[in-house]
């Protein structure tokens, strides 16, 4: 068995019998950490204001596909 992954049991009353589920869970990890440029990068990109032209382009997407719903 791996040292990843941890047993836990379950009792399971179901129509008057008596059952025990076997249950695999990972432990929790710590979220790594992203570094440099790459992070730079995605901070950017997310507080950044979409152009005018983007901002056109989704109206429109969007007003498509409430009329094509219907």
């Amino acid at each position: 068995m791996d040292k990843n992954f941890t047993i836990k049991y379950l009792k399971i009353y179901k129509g008057g019998k008596n059952m025990t589920t076997t249950i695999k869970i990972k432990p929790i990890k710590a979220t790594p950490a992203v570094e440099g440029k790459f992070a730079k990068d995605i901070i950017k990109e997310a507080f950044s204001k979409p152009s005018e032209s983007a901002i056109k382009r989704n109206i429109a997407a969007s007003a498509l596909v409430r009329k094509l719903r219907g």
